[in-house]
């Protein structure tokens, strides 16, 4: 169940920040490599964009009553 609302929330991302996140969080690439692919200016953008990304998937999983510590 859990799996399938954090699915949902990273599906309810805007298309480049889910693209942002799967690279640098899930497949773990360099943020450089990743400002390259998807023409973002240099890594600090990359950051910034998982960051704010990041933190909107947190709230979300916290309105359904998903903490951190549960995943």
């Amino acid at each position: 169940e859990r799996r399938r609302v954090l699915e949902r929330v990273l599906a309810s991302l805007d298309p480049e920040d889910q693209v942002a996140v799967r690279l640098y969080v899930v497949d773990e690439l360099p943020a450089a490599d990743i400002a390259r692919i998807v023409g973002l200016p240099n890594a600090k953008a990359v950051y910034n964009r998982v960051y704010r990304a990041m933190a909107a998937v947190r709230a979300k999983l916290a309105e359904d009553g998903i903490r951190r510590e549960d995943l």
